[in-house]
């Protein structure tokens, strides 16, 4: 499916799952302004986390692929730091001449104006070294960190559709936010929402070609009752992404 597609049934997704996850009803917007005003920010500021949280979910596994949404954005991320360490580069290059540090500055245009997939492989693996940084400060466990640094790492070279739409995938995310929130109690509705998110892409992929559940065997479980990218495709993420404004709203 199409990313827009995966954030409309995320969205939605967030909204069926209020009752269950934060044990009240979805309040939409005209609901809220009838309440006190002490209560809307608490309201609001769990209703966004759990919709933000869901949506994330829904998109993370297509990180595995250059051109999908999510990788898009990490991209954008990525380009500011590295256009700043070329720009610092070069400055040094002024005040001495180094084999080294014009091989780096080669290697830094490279990543900053060419591939798509070494801007992806980059940004996750900046997130890979960061987690290992921030458990070796002891700010995060070990448990926490290396099975996320693992999802990590498997994102940045498996094909699309492999690895990061696994049980093997979903059990090391899992397993590393599962920690995350041992760790930080706060943020247990983020780390349910994009788990549940996460489920919610491999289903709607199961039923538009179907998923390698049991990778690293290759063999795809699921149907294909649409085609990414299809009329099907198009009208799934329309309506979902207007069916969750109105929700929201109304």
């Amino acid at each position: 499916m199409l990313g827009r597609s995966h954030m409309g049934i995320g969205a939605v997704g967030a909204v069926v799952a209020t009752p269950f996850l934060l044990h009240e009803s979805w309040k939409p917007m005209r609901r809220l302004l009838s309440h006190s005003w002490r209560t809307i920010p608490h309201m609001l500021i769990l209703q966004a986390i759990l919709v933000a949280a869901f949506v994330i979910g829904s998109l993370l596994p297509d990180l595995d692929e250059p051109n999908a949404l999510a990788s898009r954005d990490l991209e954008r991320f990525m380009a500011l730091p590295v256009f700043a360490l070329l720009v610092g580069m070069v400055f040094l290059l002024h005040r001495e001449t180094s084999l080294d540090a014009w091989g780096m500055v080669i290697v830094l245009t490279l990543a900053f104006r060419t591939s798509r997939n070494l801007s992806r492989r980059l940004g996750l693996g900046l997130i890979a070294v960061l987690l290992a940084y921030l458990a070796w400060k002891h700010h995060l466990s070990w448990q926490a960190t290396i099975p996320i640094a693992l999802w990590c790492v498997g994102a940045m070279f498996s094909k699309h559709r492999t690895f990061t739409h696994s049980l093997i995938a979903v059990f090391l995310l899992g397993y590393g936010l599962w920690h995350v929130h041992t760790v930080f109690s706060d943020v247990h509705v983020a780390v349910l929402g994009l788990m549940i998110g996460y489920i919610l892409h491999l289903i709607a992929d199961a039923i538009a070609g179907g998923v390698p559940l049991f990778w690293p065997w290759s063999k795809r479980l699921g149907m294909r009752i649409l085609t990414t990218g299809s009329a099907w495709d198009h009208m799934i993420g329309g309506l979902t992404v207007f069916g969750f404004l109105a929700l929201a709203l109304f």
